[in-house]
């Protein structure tokens, strides 16, 4: 595979949050609320403004979900606008590598590679040096051997 390294993690959960209102203090209180639990959040991605609220997407482990359940019951207590949704059994597939930094095309060589196996993501984060995204787990072998084809 190049000088890329392919990753993968089993058992993923996205959690998504509508309608927050686009304030440093109200998206502090959620993540405290989830520390308080010592939930292990991952992919953190956040929507452009709209109407001074956002969305906030972020994974966890699938055993942790019914601790967010809670959380949100919580939140939701607070902000009745507060709409969410909870997306099991996911994959979360990484690509890394260096090069990143430089090249370009290496996220179209991506999502044109996951194009061909008809396969929708479900989140993307990504940094300087890699590419995250979360897949239905039934689909993460079909897409890992075509990463490995492809890098």
């Amino acid at each position: 595979m190049s000088s890329y390294s392919l990753s993968y993690q089993d058992n993923v959960t996205l959690v998504t949050l509508h309608k927050i209102p686009n304030q440093i203090k109200v998206i502090s209180e959620v993540f405290a609320l989830v520390s308080q639990k010592k939930i292990n959040v991952d992919m953190i991605s956040q929507t452009a403004p709209y109407m001074e609220t956002v969305s906030i997407s972020f994974s966890i482990e699938e055993s942790a979900v019914s601790h967010i359940i809670e959380i949100l019951s919580l939140l939701k207590e607070k902000a009745p606008e507060l709409k969410t949704d909870i997306v099991s059994n996911l994959s979360k597939v990484v690509i890394q590598g260096e090069e990143m930094k430089t090249a370009s095309g290496i996220a179209a060589k991506v999502f044109l590679a996951l194009n061909e196996l008809d396969t929708d993501l479900i989140s993307i984060t990504t940094s300087e040096t890699e590419i995250s995204f979360l897949v239905d787990e039934s689909k993460v072998n079909a897409v890992l051997e075509k990463l490995e084809s492809e890098f």
